[in-house]
């Protein structure tokens, strides 16, 4: 229950922070997710906000960008926060730009939450390019 604990400390020392949206409300007490993510934007280098079934968006200083989710047929959503993450770092670590790795990010997600459990077993480059490519 203590969302900001310290954490204003080292948000400006943060290359990349993947809060999720209720995440994002409690840590900052704005009423509207994207208020408190643009005020968490001014604090880190790149905000990253995980939103479920509404896709993602990326807040960097004034920079503010949405990517919508991809169409998936939902069995299980547990670890797809932690796919999204795995997705979109993989793609920030290449250099790709900003839109890639959300989208990168949201077709990790979204394949995970297709199956039951973590689902990693889905995961292959070629189903992540093909998500993608829809």
């Amino acid at each position: 229950g203590q969302w900001n604990s310290g954490l204003s400390d080292v948000l400006p020392l943060t290359d990349v922070f993947l809060p999720n949206e209720i995440e994002v409300q409690g840590i900052t007490q704005a009423e509207q997710m994207e208020v408190g993510a643009r005020q968490l934007g001014q604090e880190a280098n790149l905000v990253v906000v995980k939103l479920g079934s509404q896709g993602c968006l990326a807040v960097s200083g004034d920079e503010f960008v949405h990517a919508p989710a991809y169409t998936v047929t939902a069995a299980d959503t547990t670890c797809c926060g932690d796919g999204f993450n795995a997705g979109f770092l993989q793609a920030w670590l290449e250099g790709l730009p900003l839109a890639t790795c959300l989208a990168r990010g949201n077709a990790v997600g979204g394949l995970i939450a297709t199956g039951r459990g973590s689902a990693a077993d889905l995961l292959s480059e070629e189903a992540i390019t093909d998500l993608m490519a829809d």
